[in-house]
């Protein structure tokens, strides 16, 4: 873009079909006054159909685009958009704790002034810096993993579809539902045997108690419940938090050597 002439930019810009041309020029305007602007101009409300006002709403709150089509499908995008922007709209998402590790279930909505999510977690006997609070901007959040039978003891439990033998591979990155089921560590697999997978959390000395668990097909315990995949970008978001507390991604060589 950079290597383009003011003319030829000024060309593609005109090339653009009219309602592409209206969405982009829509984006530059902060949220709050994007609404303003709606109310008291006969423009804007030319300028900005509902499809505009979809793309505008979707790429600004992509998180709450299901609950939305849920709870509010009868309602314009742009109505959508208010309720959403003024905290009307809450959600249950997973924040990436960055200090304990792991991914915890909340109940979020949107913090106009702050122009990110409130969050308050689901699990009242969680303690956590995030318990209650605005997000601070570098702290991830994500949609609930979606659950597939039964019950964690204080929640749903996630059971892979498949023996882990035929579902996952040794070195591949997971996340364990540890606990009561509200939490999940980041983890790699190390090894599988039968029903029986034994997986490495690195956050913690190779000395812990805690550095491996084990976890048995179909047979959840007080600790130890589902396990599921992740996604490449969940991973890489993983990864930036460990790079950033100087933590290893994948398991200690020695001590694979010693297993």
């Amino acid at each position: 873009m950079s290597s383009m002439s003011s003319t030829q930019r000024v060309a593609m810009i005109e090339a653009l079909p009219e309602e592409m041309f209206h969405y982009h020029i829509l984006t530059h305007f902060d949220s709050f006054d994007l609404l303003r602007f709606a109310q008291v101009s006969k423009l804007c409300n030319q300028l900005c159909g509902d499809s505009v006002w979809q793309r505008l709403f979707e790429a600004k709150f992509p998180l709450f685009v299901e609950k939305t089509e849920e709870t509010l499908s009868e309602d314009s995008y742009q109505e959508r958009y208010r309720r959403v922007l003024f905290g009307k709209v809450s959600i249950l998402l997973q924040l990436y704790d960055d200090a304990s590790f792991n991914a915890k279930d909340c109940v979020a909505h949107w913090d106009r002034e702050h122009d990110y999510y409130h969050v308050k977690l689901s699990y009242i006997r969680t303690t956590s810096q995030y318990a209650n609070t605005l997000l601070p901007h570098h702290i991830h959040v994500r949609p609930r993993p979606k659950m597939l039978e039964g019950l964690a003891p204080y929640g749903e439990l996630y059971i892979p579809p498949l023996p882990y033998s035929e579902y996952f591979t040794v070195g591949e990155h997971i996340e364990l539902q540890w606990g009561s089921g509200w939490y999940w560590w980041k983890g790699v697999v190390i090894s599988i045997d039968g029903d029986r997978m034994m997986m490495a959390f690195t956050h913690f000395s190779t000395t812990s108690t805690h550095y491996t668990e084990t976890a048995i097909y179909g047979k959840p315990n007080s600790f130890v419940n589902g396990v599921r995949k992740i996604t490449e970008e969940q991973l890489q978001v993983w990864k930036q938090i460990y790079k950033s507390k100087g933590y290893p991604i994948e398991a200690n060589e020695e001590f694979l050597k010693s297993l």
